[in-house]
């Protein structure tokens, strides 16, 4: 173990001027003064300070930052190793060096077994101070590599661990092998409880065909990386949208397997499925304003125009007829505009109490409310108070019971007269029934689609801003035949508090 032969050393450490403080500990000033000059003569950037005993190197520690201990074993008080217990107790890896003129197997053996870095026996001459130069050298560089590596694992470590993406290696059949710790976090599952799983249950069955065939052409071409999105069945959250990456890296001996990267897109397929609503909804109003408008406004100007040359108030009140026309088309088009976004915020509200404020805002000629939907539920006032005066409005205008030929729901505009319109409790919600001619089965999908109307003077959209203001809360609509033959819209989904 001990070598005095400075020709044994290797030679191809780095001479560059890197600083290294070493802190020598000896009981013999006069040795531990000399060992220093030649040590900071033979290699450029060592800086030695010496102490002569252990509680004066424990002090020095304390104070002072090193890089490298070199120490003597047979010391007064506390020997060599007792010292090294010491420094390891609070310094795990600083490098520890024994250089100690009372050499023997034993000493060397309980060295290594103590966790000493290095062991070195003092000789005659100057030599030995180029060989323990030498071993300063190389031990503090290996020491520092070697921090390098862990802090670069640990830093790796950390990034994968809170990486917005999971990092996952499957087989050739989807099984997982291997999983990041963010999987926990991203996909509501451990690691452990996906290893051995097979990846495509996850996957929803609308969605499982298109991946499974791109994956497949990974596992045929390692060239192929192919990115696909599809819904993943989260542990707690239910169907979420993930963005795929794979990449073929079976002939990888550390991977030997096919690497996929899975990102939670989840938002941002809700902001794009948004946007294509509001795109719909902006199609609608731009067709509105380029169709609806113009015709009532051309009458107005028609009748306008006679009004001059004739002077007769007919026509003026025709006129006006015209106007409140494009009124209530612009209070729909600026209602389907801006009252289709989520509901944020929402207040427990009085069913009983909104529906007769919407039954007294809504034009009812001689049409009669009947029920008793009584219970409170969380939404935004306005907006179900809105929703109730649209389909009141629809069921008066269109469930006439004087005229049983024409159909509801934005279709055919009949009178008002004697219309029975009912609102009820459901188990999760409530409905608004009409006694009229009620909506055949065909159009039942249609009535909800923005402008759909066979009427003349009718704009189309009282029951799109219904299906919007239903959706914007999370809640459902459908539309059945009424217990009277009339139109049954029920709405449901709904939390009554």
């Amino acid at each position: 173990m001990a070598s005095t032969n400075p020709g044994s050393e290797m030679t191809s450490i780095d001479d560059r001027a890197t600083a290294i403080r070493v802190l020598h500990v000896d009981d013999d000033p006069d040795f531990g003064e000399l060992a220093a000059t030649f040590l900071e003569r033979e290699r450029d950037g060592i800086t030695v300070t010496t102490a002569t005993s252990v509680a004066v190197a424990l002090e020095r520690l304390r104070e002072e930052t090193f890089d490298c201990i070199i120490s003597d074993y047979d010391m007064p008080r506390a020997d060599g190793l007792t010292f090294l217990q010491m420094v390891r107790a609070d310094n795990p890896d600083l490098p520890f060096i024994l250089f100690t003129g009372k050499g023997s197997e034993e000493i060397a053996s309980d060295a290594i077994s103590a966790g000493v870095t290095d062991y070195l026996q003092k000789g005659t001459g100057t030599d030995q101070y180029a060989v323990l130069a030498n071993r300063i050298g190389n031990t503090v560089a290996q020491h520092t590599a070697e921090h390098a590596i862990r802090e670069t694992r640990e830093r790796f470590k950390r990034l994968i661990e809170y990486s917005a993406d999971v990092v996952s290696i499957v087989d050739a059949n989807g099984v997982y092998q291997y999983l990041t710790p963010s999987s926990e976090r991203v996909l509501g599952y451990s690691p452990e409880e996906l290893i051995g799983e097979n990846g495509f249950e996850y996957v929803h069955p609308e969605d499982r065909s298109v991946a499974m065939e791109a994956f497949a052409h990974t596992v045929e071409d390692a060239e192929v990386t192919p990115k696909i999105e599809f819904r993943f069945d989260h542990k707690n959250d239910g169907w979420i949208w993930l963005e795929n990456h794979a990449r073929n890296l079976v002939d990888d001996a550390l991977i030997g397997g096919f690497v996929v990267n899975s990102r939670n897109v989840t938002q941002r397929k809700r902001r794009e499925q948004e946007l294509t609503r509001q795109n719909e909804r902006l199609e609608s109003v731009v067709d509105a304003v380029s169709h609806d408008l113009r015709n009532p406004l051309n009458v107005a100007e028609g009748h306008l125009d006679l009004a001059r040359r004739i002077n007769d108030p007919e026509h003026f009140d025709r006129v006006e007829k015209a106007h409140d026309r494009v009124k209530q088309i612009i209070d729909d088009l600026v209602t389907l505009a801006r009252k289709g976004e989520t509901v944020e915020e929402s207040d427990p509200v009085d069913l009983r109490a909104v529906v007769q404020g919407a039954w007294r805002n809504t034009a009812t000629y001689d049409a009669t409310l009947r029920g008793d939907a009584t219970g409170t539920l969380r939404a935004d006032r306005s907006r179900l108070q809105r929703l109730l005066e649209n389909l009141f409005h629809n069921a008066v205008e269109h469930g006439s019971t004087g005229n049983r030929n024409g159909r509801s729901g934005d279709a055919v505009e009949h009178g008002g007269d004697g219309v029975r319109v009912e609102v009820g409790r459901l188990e999760s919600g409530f409905y608004v029934e009409d006694d009229g001619p009620g909506i055949p089965p065909e159009d039942r999908r249609r009535v909800f689609r923005s402008g759909y109307t066979t009427g003349v003077d009718r704009t189309g959209f009282g029951l799109a801003i219904v299906k919007e203001i239903v959706e914007a809360h999370g809640w459902e609509i459908t539309v059945t035949d009424g217990r009277e033959g009339g139109a049954r819209f029920a709405i449901t989904g709904i939390d009554f508090v």
